[in-house]
């Protein structure tokens, strides 16, 4: 049974707060002219000293990042899906933070202000 990490799913959303211009839903891995940008997942595994690159390097599929971010935050594999492929095959418009953080919200009970 996975104990959720709520600490560090925190962490995630407060730096994707902070940093919007760096989070793409769809993105493992991008250079945009603000810096590598990351989805939820690969933002994980990149707070938690993974180097996402390598990680690519070695699966390019992405696994290997959707399996270590699943594993650091202590998801199970429902909440991972929801999570990490949420809006990823969708058309229409990007989510918005506040998107992430109601998504994050009924997918594991954690809760932000504002």
């Amino acid at each position: 049974m996975s104990v959720l990490n709520e600490p560090a799913l925190r962490s995630v959303v407060a730096m994707i707060e902070l940093h919007p211009e760096l989070w793409d839903q769809g993105a493992l891995a991008r250079w945009s002219p603000a810096g590598l940008v990351h989805c939820l997942a690969a933002w994980t595994c990149r707070l938690a000293g993974q180097d996402v690159r390598t990680m690519l390097q070695v699966d390019p599929s992405g696994d290997l990042v959707y399996f270590t971010a699943r594993e650091l935050l202590g998801l199970t594999a429902a909440q991972a899906d929801r999570l990490f492929l949420h809006h990823v095959h969708e058309d229409g418009p990007h989510p918005s933070v506040d998107d992430l953080k109601t998504l994050v919200g009924s997918v594991t009970g954690v809760t932000f202000k504002g």
